[in-house]
C-alpha cells in the first residue's frame, strides 16, 4: 500500500472535512469579497482558506512517516511533534463534526448582525454549543458524518447571507461527497474486497474475515465454556455468538442480558459471565456477576459483586477489563481520575482482586494511570496495558509512551511519579504517545507459524492496528519485540484468542467482529 493511499485510510474523514471546509471559505470569501461592503470579511475567509491549504501541503509529507513506537514526544524532532500532535487530534473519531459545528457557530456570530444583537439567540446558539462539545466524540460520527455537516453549514450560512449566490454554497457538498466516494467502504461479507477497500494489511497468510457485524457498538469480548463468543456493547447489552456448525459465520446472536450501564469489560468462569461496567447517574462503576441457570440462552440471575467505583469524569477512566486468574479469583482494573497529578481516589488508579462472590477485596497494583486490558498467560504471568496522561503542564514536561506492563502482586509501576525509594517496575514495551492500547490477549496456540507464538497482541485505538509483542526469555530475564501485526483498522478496541487457535477482534467504528485466521 503506497504511502497515499495509507493517508486516505488514515486520514479520510477529516480530509473530507478540510476539503468541504477550504472550498467553501473560498466560495464564501469570493462572494463577500464581490460585495464590497463586506470586502473585509472576505479578505479574512480567503486568507483562512490559504493558510489552512498551505498548512495542509506542509505537513501531508510528515503525516505518512513512520514513527518508533517506542520513542516519547521529547525524542522527536519538532516538525515530527508538530505533526504527530495533528495526526492525534483528527483522527479522534468525530473531532471534524465537533469543530465545524464550531466554526459554524462562530462564523455565524462574525456575519449576521442581528445574531450579534439578539441576545437570546446568541446564548441559545453557546448554549447548544456547549451541550454539543461534551457529546461523545465516537457518537458523533456514527450520526452524522463530518464533510456532511461542514457542507451543509456553510450551504446555510450562504443561503442566510446572500440569497442569490445560495447555489454555488452547494459546491461544498459536493466536493465532500466525492471525496468520501473514494473513501467508501465495501460493507457485504465478502472479506477480501473489505480489506482492500479498508486499506488493511495483515502478514502473508493471514486474513480477516466478517465473523459477526452486530448493529451495536463492541466493546468487549470474552469465550464462554461452550464456545459461544459473548460481545458487550456501547448500547448497554451483552450479546452471545452461535457458531453451531463450526464454519467460521455465526449462526445465532442471543441477546444475553440487557440494559447493563456502559461495559468495557467481559470475564467468565463455568457457568458465570462477569461484566465491568459503569453508568452516568451515578458516575461510578460495578462489576456485575450474571447466570444463566435454566439453560435458555438468558441471564435470569445478576448479583452486584462491587459498586461504587471511581470513575473520573474527566479523564473517562473507569473501570475497564477483568479476568479470571488461574487461582480462580477476579481480577480487575480502574484507570486514575486525574491526568497525571495525586491520586484522591483510593481503589483508582490501580488493580485489583476480589473474590468471585465479591468478598475480600485487595489492592494487586499500584501506579497504573489508565489500565485496560489484562490478560493471564497459561503460566499464570498476568499482563496489562496502560494510558499514559494526555496534558502538558509545569508538572508533567513531556508525554511518556504508552505501556505494557507485566503485573506482579504488590508492584508499582511509575504513576503518576516514581515514589522516592521504591522501585517501580518498568514496562515491558512501549507504543506510541496516545495511540490508546486497550485490549489485550496471549497466544498459546499452535495454529500460527511459530514467529507469532509465545505472544501477546494489543489493540491501540487510535493508531487502528493491532501490534504483536513477541515475549523472548532469556539469561537476561524478559525481553520483547514489538511489530505490527493488522494495520488499516478503524476502532480496534478488544481482542481475544479463540478455542481454535484463532484471534477475535471487536472494531468500534464499523460495529463488526472479526475473525482472524491463518492459511498458508
Amino acid at each position: 500500500m503506497s504511502t497515499t493511499q495509507s493517508a486516505l485510510t488514515e486520514f479520510g474523514v477529516p480530509l473530507a472535512f478540510f476539503v468541504a471546509l477550504n472550498v467553501g471559505l473560498l466560495i464564501t470569501g469570493a462572494l463577500l469579497w464581490w460585495q464590497n461592503s463586506q470586502r473585509r470579511l472576505g479578505y479574512i475567509l480567503l486568507g483562512s482558506a490559504i493558510v489552512l491549504l498551505l498548512g495542509l501541503a506542509f505537513f501531508a509529507p510528515q503525516l505518512t512517516t513512520p514513527i518508533s513506537n517506542n520513542l516519547e514526544l521529547n525524542q522527536l524532532p519538532l516538525i515530527q511533534q508538530i505533526s504527530l500532535f495533528f495526526r492525534i487530534f483528527f483522527r479522534q473519531p468525530g473531532i471534524a463534526p465537533h469543530l465545524t459545528v464550531a466554526f459554524m457557530v462562530l462564523l455565524a456570530w462574525l456575519l449576521d448582525p442581528s445574531i450579534r444583537r439578539n441576545q437570546i439567540i446568541l446564548g441559545l446558539m453557546l448554549l447548544g454549543l456547549a451541550v454539543w462539545m461534551f457529546i461523545p466524540a465516537w457518537r458523533i460520527e456514527d450520526l452524522v458524518p463530518g464533510p456532511v455537516i461542514a457542507g451543509l453549514g456553510i450551504v446555510a450560512i450562504t443561503a442566510r447571507l446572500l440569497p442569490q449566490f445560495a447555489w454555488a454554497a452547494i459546491l461544498p457538498v459536493l466536493v465532500a461527497a466525492a471525496t468520501l466516494a473514494q473513501l467508501a467502504i465495501d460493507s457485504g461479507a465478502n472479506p477480501v474486497a473489505q480489506e482492500e477497500a479498508l486499506g488493511i494489511e495483515l502478514p502473508a497468510g493471514f486474513s480477516l474475515n466478517i465473523y459477526q457485524e452486530l448493529g451495536e457498538t463492541p466493546t468487549a469480548l470474552a469465550f464462554g465454556d461452550d464456545g459461544a463468543l459473548l460481545v458487550s456493547t456501547l448500547q448497554g447489552n451483552v450479546h452471545t455468538l452461535h457458531d453451531t456448525d463450526q464454519d467460521g459465520e455465526v449462526d445465532e446472536q442471543v441477546l444475553y442480558i440487557a440494559d447493563v450501564g456502559v461495559p468495557l469489560g467481559l470475564a467468565t468462569h463455568e457457568d458465570l459471565v462477569f461484566i465491568s461496567t459503569h453508568r452516568a447517574d451515578p458516575y461510578t462503576g460495578s462489576i456485575l456477576r450474571t447466570e444463566d441457570t435454566d439453560g435458555d440462552g438468558l441471564a435470569d440471575q445478576q448479583t452486584e459483586i462491587i459498586s461504587g467505583l471511581p470513575n473520573g469524569l474527566y479523564t473517562e477512566h473507569q473501570n475497564n477489563d477483568l479476568e479470571v486468574g488461574p487461582d480462580g479469583r477476579l481480577y480487575f482494573t480502574v484507570g486514575s481520575t486525574t491526568d497525571h497529578s495525586e491520586e484522591p481516589e483510593p481503589l483508582a488508579a490501580k488493580i485489583h482482586v476480589i473474590d468471585l462472590d465479591g468478598e475480600n477485596l485487595e489492592t494487586y497494583a499500584t501506579g497504573v494511570r489508565n489500565p485496560y486490558g489484562l490478560a493471564f498467560l497459561p503460566d499464570g504471568r498476568l499482563f496489562a496495558t496502560d494510558n499514559g496522561p494526555d496534558q502538558l503542564d509545569e508538572t508533567l514536561l513531556y508525554v511518556p509512551a504508552e505501556e505494557l506492563n507485566l503485573i506482579v502482586e504488590g508492584g508499582d509501576y511509575g504513576f503518576p511519579d516514581y515514589p522516592p525509594g521504591h522501585d517501580s517496575i518498568l514496562p515491558i514495551a512501549n507504543f506510541l504517545v496516545h495511540s490508546v492500547p486497550t485490549g489485550l490477549t496471549g497466544y498459546t496456540n499452535t495454529v500460527f507459524p511459530a514467529e507469532y507464538q509465545d505472544s501477546l497482541f494489543v489493540t491501540l485505538w487510535l493508531e487502528h492496528k493491532v501490534m504483536q509483542v513477541k515475549l523472548i526469555e532469556s539469561e537476561d530475564g524478559l525481553s520483547t519485540e514489538v511489530s505490527d501485526f493488522i494495520t488499516g483498522l478503524g476502532l480496534p478496541l478488544d481482542i481475544i484468542e479463540g478455542p481454535n487457535g484463532e484471534l477475535y477482534l471487536a472494531d468500534m467504528q464499523f460495529n463488526t467482529i472479526y475473525r482472524v485466521t491463518y492459511n498458508p
